[in-house]
């Protein structure tokens, strides 16, 4: 197996010069032109100084070059740090100087805030529109390098929820073990076509823009545009006859409840990963999805994937909830208690994670909290049992005490998305001087679903004990916020909050 990402590329565009590497806006492009294009953009690199080892910030929107430009970084030794070009100047800069890049590869004029704020941080600023330009009309060609399996391929940044965000550093080689065993999970081929839904800030696009070309498929670009509607995402399936559909939950979710559903029967594989799967929108897959095989995902951008549960074919068959899966083979797990003591099957605790894929660490720090020998700490809690099937109980952070009693918010939220009633739920405490911690409970309702405070307590009532009913609700007909990965961002989500009893208590 070889263990640089680049190979892949370099491979495809030998066996298959001529099959389409990429589709974007309805245009497709094949092997041949992704490589050379990569090349391209590696040689401009290389002419602006960039040499291995270096940080290399991009800040693109998600096209066919911008996934030529991740190849074209890889391809001189550099490393790629993705960032989200709807992010605040100030957060750019910010992820810029963490990451220690010296260069910022960018393909739309980049506003006058974050050009002064990079400028100041002696970050140079690359038009790759006019690199590539000046590289084609010199004619030169790119000499491949001799990248280490070990060395960074790509920096992504955590969301920040319970902090500033921490670049994870993946390697080369983390990435060659998943992609091998994706290839084969999956049955890849040349003949399928792999959906890029998530934005490439997520480590959930290591699948779609890697997977896709070490199987010598085609990924299909998904724009924001289409991810935010889900009419337009599944017109973007049917009409590319995409095979494999990778997302998070709530983007299924947008699909059951955008009006009248589109059946996608090209394809053959759903893979849900990063979030819990809601029951009434797992019952409707299924429907959308008539020929496809259902995959519950699980692992975090330190690991990877590292579980995996395959859904039976008659989904009303399948636990409630879902579990997180079995171990994949590149992974060893221990599950223990406060003191580190391994826990017996059923009985719930942290969850410690070893093996290939996990990050060489994080960039610029040492967090010797979130290791306990080799093996990373998730903060997630979670049971197994005697068959070694794993279930979720929720993060370390989402057991809060209240009134004495210790309260898993993960459990509160699938209780009420069980009801039926609601687009999206999501829950958030806040600090209480008198008995600990208040629950606030955020909730969209479907449509056409009317409910009142009164009727959601009443609910809740009848399956929660009394201390896990939350002490307020906040309903909203706006969709929950969202961070860069597409997942609900509860510390925006607890201010939003703030902000409306502010405005309440001046009425």
């Amino acid at each position: 197996m070889n263990t640089l990402v680049t190979h892949y590329l370099q491979k495809a565009a030998w066996r298959y010069p001529d099959a389409g590497a990429v589709i974007f806006q309805g245009r497709q492009y094949n092997y041949q032109a992704l490589d050379e294009l990569s090349d391209h953009i590696a040689l401009g690199l290389e002419e602006q100084g960039v040499k291995p080892g270096d940080n290399i910030g991009m800040y693109l929107q998600k096209s066919a070059l911008a996934l030529a430009a991740i190849y074209g970084v890889l391809k001189t030794g550099a490393c790629y740090v993705p960032m989200p070009v709807s992010d605040p100047a100030s957060r750019t800069a910010y992820l810029l100087k963490n990451s220690g890049a010296q260069y910022l590869l960018a393909a739309n004029p980049v506003n006058k805030e974050l050009t002064e704020m990079i400028h100041a941080d002696q970050v140079t600023l690359v038009d790759i529109n006019s690199m590539v330009a000046q590289v084609e009309k010199a004619g030169k060609r790119f000499t491949a390098k001799a990248i280490h399996d070990q060395a960074v391929a790509a920096v992504l940044h955590t969301s920040g929820s319970t902090g500033a965000p921490k670049g994870v550093m993946i390697t080369h080689a983390n990435l060659a073990v998943f992609l091998d065993w994706a290839v084969k999970a999956f049955a890849l081929n040349p003949n399928d076509r792999l959906l890029s839904h998530a934005p490439w800030q997520f480590d959930l696009s290591f699948f779609d823009i890697f997977a896709a070309v070490a199987a010598g498929a085609c990924v299909v670009l998904a724009e924001p545009d289409d991810t935010s509607c889900g009419v337009r995402m599944a017109r973007l399936v049917e009409t590319n006859e995409v095979t494999v559909w990778q997302s998070v939950p709530s983007a299924l979710t947008l699909q059951t409840v955008s009006g009248p559903n589109r059946v996608m029967p090209s394809v053959r594989q759903v893979l849900f990963a990063g979030e819990p799967m809601p029951r009434q929108t797992l019952v409707k897959l299924p429907g959308l999805f008539p020929n496809a095989r259902l995959h519950n995902i699980y692992g975090c951008t330190e690991t990877n994937d590292t579980f995996m549960y395959s859904l039976p074919e008659n989904i009303e068959q399948a636990p409630d909830p879902l579990p997180i899966g079995y171990v994949l083979p590149f992974i060893r797990y221990r599950i223990v208690d406060d003191n580190n003591q391994d826990l017996k099957p059923g009985q719930p605790g942290h969850l410690l994670v070893a093996g290939a894929t996990v990050m060489a660490g994080y960039l610029g720090i040492t967090d010797p909290s979130r290791f306990t020998d080799d093996y990373y700490r998730t903060n997630d809690l979670v049971s197994q049992t005697d068959q070694g099937l794993l279930q979720f109980h929720g993060r370390i952070d989402s057991v809060i005490k209240t009134n004495g009693y210790r309260v898993n918010l993960t459990e509160i939220e699938d209780f009420l998305l069980r009801s039926g009633q609601f687009k999206e739920v999501a829950l958030f405490s806040e600090q209480d001087h008198f008995i600990g911690q208040r629950i606030i409970a955020t909730v969209r309702p479907l449509d056409d679903t009317h409910c009142s405070v009164l009727s959601l307590k009443i609910y809740c009532a009848r399956g929660l004990p009394n201390y896990a009913i939350p002490h307020s609700f906040f309903i909203t007909a706006q969709e929950l916020p969202k961070g860069s990965t597409g997942k609900i961002d509860r510390r925006t989500l607890a201010n939003w909050w703030k902000q409306q009893q502010a405005v309440k208590n001046l009425h």
